[in-house]
């Protein structure tokens, strides 16, 4: 592991004892547990899994389409004159129907075309928990940068007040003129200024978190550090090689899209072609009914099987207007396919050249903290010599902590490019692996 990684896992690791609120209840949290809550609790992961249990509910259904069916029922009635049929069946006691599909090209192309959407929305799900799990990973990065912030800026409220305190002796002492004590004090308002800003920050994001993560709003978040494991992880998945774009999870959702838009244009196209049905039949007839009075013979049970042959010879525009609707859905899709896959290639190329700017400016912000820490070193050793005032080892030491600051922004903005990288390459699943 390299310095730099071992400097963030370092720094971070210092915000875990911070914003604990000792009289409420609190909850130390890390990065890879904040992903993994996301990836299986959020809500679009929770609407996603329904989505895909609608789904193979649907393909459930397509398949009964193509079983042996069994009805039973009743045409009982008086009758007068000859006897007519009961919404197709001759009038009778009782009565049972056996069907199954024998020749239909259109319902295997249906349960194909089932399956096909059930795996889209099963990639649709996956996309939905790596969505989930980037999001809260760079709020969680995001908030432990603003928790560290938060605590420099407390140190610096204390760095200007010395200086404060400073001036006003001065003033007593008639050393300095009031506008110096004047300005001072403005330097210690502003401080504890950007120090509210930065608790103000810190909150928000850490109610942003805690809703993302469907928790309770009284449980006070800290941030655990990103621990040395999970950056090892981001660092390597991110530098790992990207998958294939067709693996990615959205594309295989449309991909999966395309051949059930295939599979509609086959099914619609396949109206056009006949049908066989294996047929029994089974009906227990009465006397009341007439048949002594209109059949040369009565029989009481009555049982019939055969094939039913259905073919098409005229259905206008509908076939041709399917078959049109279903080309324009295949379109449809094929245009959304392919504009995902640029798409996703250049938010590829983007996040590359978003991280090595990250590290670029990470770089510069070490050698501006090493300079910082260097003058302030300095200035400490002239301090104990006698030969500089506690002022200049006080603004000293407020430029090294703006300093570490920016080292802090830089080091956060390296990870979350990082996650960025991760996230567009498909390999999120890779930060979380045990």
């Amino acid at each position: 592991m390299n310095s730099t990684l071992l400097l963030l896992v370092f720094f971070s690791s210092a915000v875990a004892g911070l914003g604990a609120d000792p009289e409420g209840q609190s909850r130390s949290i890390g990065l890879g547990e904040a992903m993994r809550i996301a990836m299986e609790g959020s809500v679009d992961v929770e609407l996603a899994r329904i989505e895909v249990g609608r789904a193979r509910a649907g393909v459930a259904s397509a398949r009964a389409e193509r079983s042996a069916r069994l009805l039973a029922g009743s045409g009982l009635g008086a009758t007068s004159g000859i006897p007519q049929s009961v919404l197709g069946a001759a009038p009778s006691v009782a009565h049972l129907t056996v069907s199954q599909p024998l020749l239909d090209v259109q319902q295997p192309r249906a349960s194909r075309r089932a399956r096909e959407s059930a795996r889209a929305s099963e990639h649709l799900a996956q996309s939905a928990a790596e969505r989930s799990a980037y999001d809260v990973g760079v709020r969680y990065l995001e908030f432990e940068l603003a928790s560290l912030e938060e605590h420099r800026r407390l140190a610096d409220v204390s760095h200007f007040a010395q200086l404060e305190r400073i001036a006003e002796a001065r003033v007593e002492e008639g050393i300095a003129v009031p506008l110096t004590l004047a300005g001072a004090r403005l330097e210690t308002a502003r401080a504890r200024e950007r120090h509210a800003a930065a608790r103000s920050r810190a909150r928000l994001l850490e109610a942003e978190l805690g809703h993302a993560l469907a928790m309770d709003p009284s449980v006070r978040l800290v941030p655990a550090g990103l621990d040395a494991q999970s950056a090892a992880r981001l660092e390597a998945a991110a530098s790992s090689k990207a998958r294939d774009l067709d693996a990615h999870p959205e594309v295989a959702a449309l991909a999966a899209q395309l051949t059930a838009a295939q599979l509609r244009v086959e099914e619609a196209r396949a109206e056009r072609l006949p049908k066989l049905d294996i047929v029994a039949q089974y009906a227990v007839l009465a006397r009341f009914n007439n048949y002594d009075d209109y059949f040369r013979r009565f029989q009481r049970h009555n049982l019939q099987a055969g094939v039913a042959v259905r073919v098409p010879l005229f259905a206008g525009r509908t076939v041709a207007a399917a078959v049109a609707r279903a080309r324009l859905d295949e379109r449809d899709v094929l245009v959304r396919h392919n504009a995902k896959r640029a798409a996703l290639a250049l938010e590829r190329r983007r996040s590359d050249e978003a991280l090595q700017e990250a590290e670029r400016r990470n770089r510069l912000a070490a050698q501006e903290l090493e300079y910082a820490r260097a003058r302030l070193d300095v200035a400490l050793a002239q301090f104990d010599e006698g030969r500089v005032g506690l002022e200049s080892v006080l603004r000293d030491r407020v430029a090294e902590s703006a300093a570490w600051g920016e080292r802090m922004a830089a080091r956060f903005g390296v990870a979350i490019a990082r996650l960025a990288a991760v996230y567009s390459s498909g390999r999120i699943s890779d930060v979380l692996a045990d």
